[in-house]
C-alpha cells in the first residue's frame, strides 16, 4: 500500500521490485522517491510521518517509469493499452505490468487526475477473461480484461492512459 497520498507511482515500483527480488518490502517506496527527486537519504521518512497533500517535497506525484528506473525495472512504456497479446505473454513470462489510469474527474482520495496500479495476473472463468490488478490504495481487486478500467473507481469515463512493462532488475 502507498505510504504517501501521491506516491502511488513509487509504491507500483517498490510492489514490482519486491517481486522480482522475492523479498517482502525488499524495494522500499521512501528510497525510490528520494532517489528519483534527487533528495538526500532519510530526507522524507525520518522520523516516519505522513504528509500533507500540500506537501510536495515528499508527498509529490511522479510517474511510474521513474520510479521503475530507480530500482532498473523499467523496460518499455507503450502510450494507452498495450496489446493484449504483448500484455498477455508478460504475465505468462512472469512480469507485473505497471499502468495508468486517467480518469475525467479527480478520485476520491486526493483529486489526482490520473492512479497507477500494477496488474499482477490474468484468467479465464468460464466465458469471461479477468485481470488481478495490485491498487497501491484499495488492495488488490479483480477486473473484466474487456472492459477495464472504464468504471473504474466510479468513472465511466476512466481510461488506459499508459502501459509500462518491466524486467527483473
Amino acid at each position: 500500500m502507498q505510504e504517501q497520498t501521491h506516491w502511488c507511482w513509487v509504491a507500483c515500483a517498490a510492489s514490482v521490485g519486491s517481486f522480482y527480488m522475492n523479498k517482502e518490502f525488499g524495494r522500499r517506496q521512501e528510497a525510490i522517491y528520494e532517489t528519483a527527486n534527487d533528495l538526500p537519504s532519510g530526507a522524507c521518512n525520518y522520523p516516519p510521518c505522513s504528509y500533507s497533500n500540500e506537501d510536495k517535497r515528499c508527498n509529490g506525484t511522479g510517474w511510474p517509469n521513474k520510479a521503475l528506473s530507480v530500482i532498473n525495472a523499467f523496460s518499455k512504456e507503450v502510450f494507452g493499452r498495450a496489446s493484449s497479446s504483448d500484455m498477455l505473454l508478460e504475465m505468462l513470462e512472469n512480469r507485473p505490468i505497471v499502468m495508468g489510469v486517467k480518469f475525467s474527474y479527480g478520485h476520491d482520495v486526493d483529486g489526482a487526475f490520473g492512479h497507477a496500479i500494477v496488474i499482477s495476473d490474468a484468467y479465464n472463468e468460464g466465458n469471461s477473461s479477468f485481470w488481478r490488478v495490485f491498487d497501491p490504495i484499495f488492495g488488490v481487486q479483480i477486473v473484466d480484461f474487456v472492459s477495464f478500467p472504464k468504471g473504474y473507481r466510479g468513472d465511466p469515463l476512466a481510461y488506459w492512459w499508459f502501459t509500462d512493462f518491466t524486467r527483473r532488475p
